[in-house]
C-alpha cells in the first residue's frame, strides 16, 4: 500500500452529524443565561458606510487636474476597534455563492469596541500577523456548527507524496494571561488553549459557528478577542462547508482528527491547495481601507473624474468649457455591500479669487533677509518674531544680508501661495510657499 492510499486509509470522512453530539450535550448543560447581558453581534454585523462630512462645491479656473483627498469624507459605523483583514483561499464563484474570499475582523482593543477589552490579547494575535506567522498557515481544525480553528500550523507547500509534506507547527512566544469576559457568540474570534489550563494561549485562535455560550466559563472561560465585520461569516461559513477528515494517524497529531480539505477524494494525491488556508492577516492602518470608492460626473464632456491609486478624487476639468457640473462620489463598504453617496457641484471657467494680493506688511512681517550660501530668507514681524523660509532647515542670524531682497506683496495663484520678491539689482523673483508660508520650491525669476 502506498503512502497515498495509507493517507486515504487513515482518513476518517466526518458525515454524520452525531459526532458533534457530545458537545452539543456540553452546551445542554449550561443554562441559557449564560449570554452575557442578553448581547448580541447584530450591530457589528449590520454595518454600514455613512457621510461623515459632505464634499463642499469647488470652483476650477484651469484645466490641470485637481486631487481632492476622500479621506475622513466617509466611515463605517461602530467599528472603534483595531481592524484586520484575514484573505483566504476560499472558493469565489457561482458554486460557493463568494464574491471575495476576504472577511474583516474587529479586534477588542479600543473603548467602546465590546464589554470587556482584550488588550493583551490582541498585541499578542497582532505580533503573530504582523511578522507573517500566520501566512499560509492553515484551518487544521473544523468542527460543524462549533468552530474552525487555526494559527497553529503552516500549510504544507509540497504534494502529500513528497517530502517535507508534513504540516509545520508555528514558533510561539509564550503563554499569555486568560482575558475572559466576552461571550463566545456566533461570528467572534477568541484563543484557544490546552484543557485545564486557563492561561495556556499562544498563537492559536478559532472563530466560533455558533453561540457557543459554554465557552464562557469552561476552563476559566475561552478569551474572546474581536468579531467579524459585516457579511464575512459567509465567508467563513464556505470555509467551515469543507469536507473533513480524521488524519491523526497519518500525520501522528492529534490535532488533526477533525482536518479540512478542499475537493480531496480517494483518487487523488493531496495537494498543498487542497488545504482550508488564511493566506495572510494584515492589520489595516485607516478606516478608509475598508471601503471602496467610485465616482461619476453629470456631464463628461467638460470634466472628467477618478479615483487614483491612493483613492484620492481626481477632477480635470476639459479645456475651453464652463458652467457647473455635479459629481457625485460613492463609498461602497467592503464588510457587507452597503453604500452612501454625496454629489457635490463644479464651476467651470471661472477666475479665482486672488483674495491675498497684499502687502506681506499685512501678515504682519517687516523684514527680509536671505543667505548667499544657503539660499535662506527669512521675514521679521513687528513683533519681533523671526519666521524662517529655509532649502536648508537652519534659520540665519537676524539681519544677515539685509537689504538683499524686498517683499513686495504675498498672493495667492491658483490656490498656491507665493512671495513676490524684488533683489537689489531690481531683478523680481518668486518663491513658492506652502499653505502656512512656509518655503516649498527654488526661486524662479519671472
Amino acid at each position: 500500500m502506498n503512502a497515498i492510499s495509507r493517507l486515504f486509509d487513515s482518513i476518517r470522512q466526518f458525515s454524520n452529524p452525531q459526532v458533534q453530539a457530545p458537545r452539543r450535550r456540553r452546551r445542554r448543560q449550561q443554562p441559557h443565561s449564560r449570554l452575557i447581558n442578553g448581547e448580541t453581534l447584530e450591530p457589528k454585523q449590520l454595518l454600514a458606510v455613512d457621510l461623515a462630512s459632505p464634499f463642499p462645491d469647488q470652483t476650477l479656473a484651469t484645466s490641470a487636474p485637481v486631487t481632492i483627498a476622500i479621506t475622513n469624507q466617509f466611515d463605517v459605523t461602530d467599528v472603534l476597534g483595531t481592524v484586520v483583514k484575514f484573505e483566504t483561499n476560499a472558493p469565489v464563484g457561482s458554486a460557493s455563492g463568494l464574491t471575495t474570499n476576504d472577511f474583516y475582523v474587529e479586534l477588542y482593543d479600543t473603548a467602546g469596541s465590546a464589554g470587556t477589552l482584550t488588550p493583551t490579547t490582541v498585541s499578542n494575535f497582532l505580533s503573530y500577523a504582523d511578522d507573517g506567522s500566520y501566512d499560509n498557515t492553515m484551518i487544521h481544525r473544523s468542527v460543524s456548527d462549533f468552530v474552525i480553528q487555526g494559527g497553529g500550523f503552516t500549510a504544507p507547500s509540497v504534494a502529500a507524496d513528497q517530502p517535507g509534506s508534513d504540516p509545520i507547527s508555528i514558533p510561539t512566544k509564550g503563554t499569555i494571561t486568560n482575558e475572559d469576559g466576552n461571550s463566545n457568540l456566533r461570528g467572534t474570534l477568541a484563543m484557544a488553549k490546552l484543557g485545564g489550563q486557563p492561561n495556556s494561549a499562544t498563537s492559536q485562535w478559532f472563530v466560533n459557528l455558533s453561540d457557543n455560550t459554554f465557552l464562557d466559563t469552561d476552563n476559566g472561560g475561552y478569551a474572546v478577542f474581536g468579531e467579524v465585520l459585516g457579511n464575512g461569516m459567509t465567508v467563513v461559513d464556505v470555509m467551515a462547508g469543507a469536507l473533513t477528515y480524521d488524519a491523526t494517524t497519518y500525520y501522528s497529531n492529534g490535532a488533526f482528527s477533525d482536518l479540512p480539505l478542499w475537493n480531496v477524494n480517494a483518487d487523488n494525491i493531496v495537494l498543498p491547495q487542497d488545504f482550508v488556508k488564511i493566506e495572510t492577516i494584515t492589520e489595516l492602518s485607516d478606516e478608509s481601507e475598508l471601503m471602496e470608492y467610485s465616482v461619476t460626473t453629470s456631464d463628461t464632456s467638460k470634466l472628467a473624474a477618478s479615483i487614483n491609486a491612493a483613492g484620492d478624487l481626481v477632477l480635470t476639468p476639459v479645456a475651453g468649457q464652463s458652467g457647473s457640473v455635479n459629481v457625485t462620489v460613492t463609498a461602497t463598504s467592503k464588510t457587507d455591500g452597503s453604500t452612501v453617496s454625496d454629489t457635490f457641484a463644479v464651476g467651470l471657467g471661472a477666475e479665482e479669487p486672488q483674495d491675498t494680493l497684499l502687502p506681506i506688511e499685512d501678515y504682519g512681517a517687516i523684514g527680509l533677509a536671505k543667505g548667499s550660501v544657503s539660499n535662506d530668507i527669512y521675514v521679521t514681524t513687528a513683533d519681533a518674531e523671526t519666521l524662517v523660509y529655509s532649502y536648508t532647515g537652519q534659520p540665519l542670524d537676524a539681519n544677515d544680508f539685509a537689504g538683499s531682497y524686498t517683499i513686495e506683496r504675498a498672493e495667492r495663484v491658483n490656490g498656491v501661495n507665493q512671495l513676490l520678491l524684488r533683489y537689489r539689482d531690481g531683478k523680481p523673483w518668486i518663491w513658492t510657499m506652502t499653505e502656512d508660508w512656509k518655503f516649498a520650491s527654488n526661486p524662479a525669476s519671472p
